[in-house]
């Protein structure tokens, strides 16, 4: 049985940026922001998705890993490259 507190060691790879630096460059076990329908996770394999983000974002929820980036506004976009945010727009 898999333990819940130990996650995948299946990564994804993001990139959260403004318009002046780039925020964080690294990969990550899960990604979790919100949109107008609440909030949202993100895991390795996801589905093509767009969509504007607000509040924040975490990366690694719930883990020793875990990173908040607080944000106005932003824009996600995750393909088969992984996870672009792009922040302030």
């Amino acid at each position: 049985m898999p333990n819940k507190d130990k996650p995948s060691n299946k990564r994804i790879k993001v990139s959260i940026r403004n318009r002046k630096k780039v925020l964080y460059d690294g990969s990550v076990f899960s990604l979790s922001s919100f949109n107008d329908l609440g909030e949202f996770s993100v895991l390795p394999q996801h589905a093509n998705f767009v969509s504007l983000v607000k509040k924040s974002v975490t990366l690694n929820k719930g883990t020793s890993e875990e990173k908040v980036f607080e944000l106005e506004r932003g824009l996600i976009n995750v393909d088969e490259d992984g996870v672009q945010i792009y922040v302030g727009i």
